[in-house]
């Protein structure tokens, strides 16, 4: 089982490392870090088979059009991905792009 694997409870504890470099790196407004983090959760994720061929596509789509990072959240089917982008035209431009592969999208200035 994946829980009792060494390689996952390594992954599984560096998701938790990530989770709070990216509070960290959050507070000192460095999104450069923020996305690197959330490509570094993304893989992990990826890692354990909990992407998708739809998801990696929008993750391929995203970072090749200038995305700071990408990451999937949530579970169960029911999650979101998440694209940081550095401005809001870069996001639109994004969203475009991935329009055959989303039922919906938000950008959110943060």
């Amino acid at each position: 089982m994946l829980e009792k694997s060494d390689y996952a409870k390594k992954k599984i504890a560096r998701l938790g490392e990530l989770a709070d470099l990216t509070k960290k790196a959050w507070i000192k407004h460095d999104r450069q870090a923020v996305g690197q983090i959330f490509n570094e959760a993304q893989e992990i994720l990826h890692s354990f088979d909990l992407s998708t061929n739809k998801i990696d596509q929008l993750q391929k789509i995203a970072l090749s059009n200038n995305a700071l990072g990408f990451k999937l959240s949530g579970g169960g089917l029911g999650g979101i991905t998440i694209s940081l982008c550095d401005n809001e035209t870069v996001a639109q431009e994004i969203a475009a792009k991935c329009k055959d592969l989303i039922s919906d999208y938000w950008i959110e200035e943060i």
